[in-house]
């Protein structure tokens, strides 16, 4: 049964796909990802690393784990990252390996760059344009209550 050379890509994607989509949601409706989903999903990645290929996927799912708790872990220490994060990344990696969480990790930082250049190039052109000052208080203690009354 586990012989299958499908069967765990098929399981991968699945688990992949379902765990990321779940803590997608209840980070962006709730903003946090609770352990009763993380924790359930690091187990699991165990067994599939030990199941589908034995001693060598289970050093792989440790130095995925490694590199991507380990550096979110790090980020959370900072500030620069939550808790569901690092359980994220955690559980995620496991599953992953290290060569896939450092491709998930790279591909991260390039969207976080690319949409903080773009947030902050939409500020800027907002900020200069004729009517975005117009409705712009023209000092702190401006805030257009006189508009009101």
């Amino acid at each position: 049964m586990l012989t299958d050379p499908n069967l765990h890509k098929s399981v991968f994607l699945f688990a992949v796909v379902l765990f990321t989509a779940i803590t997608a949601w209840t980070d962006t409706r709730w903003r946090r990802i609770p352990n009763k989903i993380t924790l359930p999903m690091w187990i699991a990645g165990w067994l599939y690393q030990g199941l589908f290929f034995k001693l060598a996927g289970l050093l792989d799912g440790l130095y995925g784990f490694g590199i991507g708790f380990g550096l979110f872990f790090v980020l959370w220490m900072v500030g620069s990252a939550g808790g569901g994060d690092v359980k994220l990344m955690g559980a995620l990696s496991v599953w992953l390996g290290p060569g896939l969480t450092l491709k998930v990790l790279l591909c991260s930082l390039i969207f976080v760059v690319l949409t903080t250049l773009l947030r902050s190039y939409w500020r800027l052109v907002m900020m200069e344009s004729p009517s975005a000052s117009a409705q712009r208080p023209k000092d702190r203690g401006d805030l257009g209550l006189e508009r009101l009354g």
